[in-house]
């Protein structure tokens, strides 16, 4: 435990899930939400927390990605380096993780605005609401399969080890 936690890459590895999943279960508790036509204050305040802690589950991600980028770097100055197609799939990755935590923000405010009474504003505000949850999501999706992909298909931050590697016939 104590070496995930100073190992930069690891970290992040540990941190990112934290956001995506917070991303992921606004979306039906947003429908719960205006399943009630946003009027139960709890689902309302939840998802506000949920999205505020996503948003900073984000952010911390987002700098111990740097630092595993750091870390990354360092590693490529003494061995081969990252595959140009692996750079480009890097950069990706983080201009999205970049957006991500200020995007959970967004359906955060949106929902707290459907506490006003008036229904026009509250069902409006919902509207947004859900597709701004929608939005965040699907960019956390997409930012996860980026560095997924960095992982599974590139090797990133990944020990060498003849586990990663398919046996030879």
């Amino acid at each position: 435990m104590l070496e995930t936690l100073n190992d930069p890459p690891r970290l992040h590895a540990a941190i990112v899930h934290f956001p995506v999943v917070l991303a992921f279960i606004g979306v039906p508790l947003m429908l719960a939400l205006i399943a009630t036509r946003g009027r139960s204050c709890t689902l309302r305040w939840l998802l506000v927390a949920l999205y505020v802690v996503g948003s900073v589950g984000g952010f911390v991600a987002m700098q111990v990605g740097g630092r595993a980028e750091d870390k990354l770097s360092e590693l490529s100055a003494n061995g081969p380096g990252l595959t140009h197609a692996a750079h480009e799939e890097l950069e990706e990755h983080e201009e999205m993780g970049e957006k991500l935590w200020w995007m959970m923000l967004l359906p955060a405010g949106a929902v707290a605005l459907g506490a006003v009474k008036r229904t026009p504003v509250r069902v409006i505000a919902l509207v947004l609401a859900l597709g701004l949850g929608v939005l965040a999501a699907t960019l956390a999706g997409l930012t996860a399969h980026r560095g997924g992909t960095l992982v599974y298909a590139h090797g990133v931050g990944v020990p060498a080890s003849p586990n990663n590697y398919p046996a030879k016939p």
